[in-house]
């Protein structure tokens, strides 16, 4: 069982961290992690979404990151090099 699938399985919910800032978009991914939320989809909507994922992937172990609002191959790729373990396309 991937870590993906163990996260969903002991609490199916995603945090879709969705935000203009990528500061705030921090605050509202770690503030979800620390009530317990174990997936988190950051949207490229986020400036610069696979910084934040990469930052993310690395400091909260417990956390599974992916990315969402993937509209392009090339936003895939950048998600995928960042280390996001899932993505949600529209």
């Amino acid at each position: 069982m991937t870590a993906l699938e163990r996260a969903l399985a002991a609490a199916p919910v995603v945090a879709v961290v969705r935000n203009d800032s990528i500061e705030a978009a921090e605050r509202i991914a770690r503030a979800a992690i620390r009530g317990g939320v174990r997936l988190i989809e950051i949207t490229f909507t986020v400036p610069g979404a696979e910084l934040l994922i990469e930052k993310l992937r690395d400091q909260e172990p417990e956390a599974v990151i992916g990315a969402g609002t993937v509209l392009t191959a090339e936003q895939l790729e950048r998600a995928a090099a960042a280390g996001a373990k899932f993505a949600v396309s529209p």
